[in-house]
C-alpha cells in the first residue's frame, strides 16, 4: 500500500518545543523534538493495495518512507485507521520513517524528572525509553517517552 498526500507543515523550525505529545487513540506518549524531521497533516490521501507482508509507505520529498502506526497498546498496526491523519517523520542514523497518529501537539508542561525505563519493563520489546514526571497545573502526571532509537529498534524486532 502506498500513501500519497499533499502535506502541510504544522510548525516552523524555530517554534519547536522540547517534546511533542503524540496521541494513539486515547493514549499519549512524548517524543523528543530533536528526532522529528516534520509533523504533517494529510490531505487528499490515496491508498493503494499491496501484499499482506508489505508495509505501507508514504511519498515524501521525492522518496518513499515506510509508514507505521501504533495501537493504544503500542502494537504495530498493519493498516492505517482513517482517524489517524497526522504524520510524524522521524529520523535515526540517516534512516527515516513515517508514523501515523491521531494528534501531535507541543508539550508545554513543566518536566520535573526524566528517568530511564526500569529494567523489569524492558523484558518485552517496546519503543518506550524513559518515564517523564511533569507538573500540569497543581497536579503531577507521568508520561512515557518514545525515542527514535527505541522506536526503530522496536519496529525492526517486530518485523523479523
Amino acid at each position: 500500500m502506498t500513501l500519497t498526500a499533499n502535506v502541510n507543515t504544522q510548525y516552523r523550525e524555530g517554534d519547536q518545543p522540547q517534546y511533542i505529545s503524540l496521541s494513539f487513540g486515547k493514549t499519549n506518549y512524548l517524543v523528543p523534538q530533536s528526532s522529528i524531521v516534520a509533523i504533517e497533516t494529510l490531505s487528499d490521501v490515496n491508498l493503494e493495495k499491496a501484499g499482506d507482508n508489505v508495509s505501507p509507505c508514504l511519498s515524501y520529498n521525492n522518496s518513499k518512507l515506510p509508514l507505521y502506526s501504533l495501537s493504544e497498546q503500542l502494537d504495530i498496526e498493519r493498516s492505517i485507521s482513517s482517524t489517524k491523519t497526522i504524520c510524524i517523520i522521524l529520523e535515526y542514523q540517516g534512516r527515516r520513517i513515517a508514523l501515523m497518529c491521531t494528534e501531535a501537539t507541543p508539550f508545554k508542561y513543566d518536566i520535573t524528572k526524566i528517568t530511564p525505563l526500569p529494567e523489569c519493563m524492558r523484558a518485552l520489546p517496546n519503543p518506550i525509553e524513559s518515564v517523564c514526571l511533569c507538573k500540569i497545573g497543581d497536579e503531577s502526571a507521568v508520561y512515557f517517552v518514545i525515542s527514535a532509537t527505541a522506536l526503530f529498534k522496536y519496529i525492526d524486532q517486530c518485523s523479523t
